[in-house]
């Protein structure tokens, strides 16, 4: 049933990515694009209230649901500056969710015990040798890499007006990227760190949220 539960929700998924595209290269139907990129917002600070506030939880979320139905049906004049920039808010969304992947990872590289691939994996295995440590250290530098030169291929496209392509790679294509970034990696580690011990998801859960927890930030 999980399995089934996991397949359907990738499968929604993908469907919203897509209908993301669709609509953000079709002029016509920008106003659906905005919905598609304002409305997640909307749903993450509907939660973080919920959460915040149980007492008046129906009547944030109600309140929140009326404001969409507002936007939606009234057409203000505001909102319609909002249509206008469509492309503009899907450039600064993707362009800024990379950049800050890119610093947080970054950033992690102060830290005293090491970045935050280097942190985890010797939470995982509940310690690390030299080597192991090392090619964690790589790995850090690799996803910095990687969410820069994502954030540079949005700018660079949408510049150059390849929007058709830009808007592939912002809605379609950025987060199987990073799926085949982690799938590649694996290969690596399981390849370069042969004699390390293999440790299973659910123990990888289980130690990461331990520590999570205890206070790993």
């Amino acid at each position: 049933m999980k399995k089934i539960v996991l397949v359907l929700a990738l499968v929604l998924l993908a469907a919203y990515f897509l209908a993301m595209h669709l609509t953000l290269t079709n002029a016509a139907q920008h106003h659906l694009a905005v919905l598609f990129a304002v409305v997640p917002l909307f749903g993450l600070g509907a939660v973080q209230l919920y959460v915040a506030m149980p007492a008046r939880r129906w009547a944030v979320s109600s309140l929140l649901v009326l404001l969409l139905c507002a936007l939606w049906w009234t057409r203000a004049e505001w909102w319609q500056w909002l249509v206008a920039q469509t492309e503009r808010v899907y450039l600064l969304q993707h362009v800024g969710s990379m950049l800050f992947l890119a610093g947080f990872f970054a950033h992690s590289f102060k830290h005293p015990e090491g970045n935050w691939v280097t942190r985890l994996a010797s939470i995982i295995h509940q310690g690390l040798s030299a080597k192991e440590r090392a090619y964690t250290q790589t790995v850090g530098i690799a996803w910095v890499i990687l969410f820069a030169a994502l954030a540079l291929a949005s700018l660079m496209l949408y510049v150059f007006d390849s929007k058709t392509l830009w808007s592939a790679l912002v809605n379609v294509f950025t987060w199987p990227i990073v799926g085949l970034a982690f799938v590649l990696e694996y290969a690596v580690r399981r390849w370069y760190l042969h004699d390390t011990k293999h440790i299973s998801l659910q123990d990888t859960l289980t130690r990461v949220h331990k520590a999570w927890n205890e206070g790993l930030r």
